[in-house]
């Protein structure tokens, strides 16, 4: 990951200090990596940092619930679609 043209990496779960530590000695920049203790956590941090059109790759165990940052996501990209869209109706008229 830290060698790729992720722009920030976000974990989360038992081993996310491994992580962090593997990233940075990888010469990743503490910069584009934070650890969360919760999915409620990172998902409040998601919600600021993604922007349209991000690649945004999700790995975890079930036990880490990483599903659930993968509806989240579904949904958030589905609110901004449709205020896109309502944006867009409202110029129209």
């Amino acid at each position: 990951l830290a060698q790729t043209h992720v722009d920030h990496v976000l974990t989360t779960g038992d081993f996310r200090a491994s992580l962090v530590d593997g990233f940075l000695q990888a010469g990743g920049h503490i910069s584009r990596i934070s650890e969360f203790r919760d999915v409620a956590s990172l998902q409040s941090i998601l919600e600021v940092v993604a922007a349209d059109k991000d690649t945004i790759a999700v790995k975890g165990s079930r036990g880490a619930q990483m599903e659930r940052v993968v509806t989240f996501m579904q949904q958030l990209a589905n609110d901004r679609d449709n205020v896109d869209s309502d944006s867009v109706t409202r110029r129209a008229a």
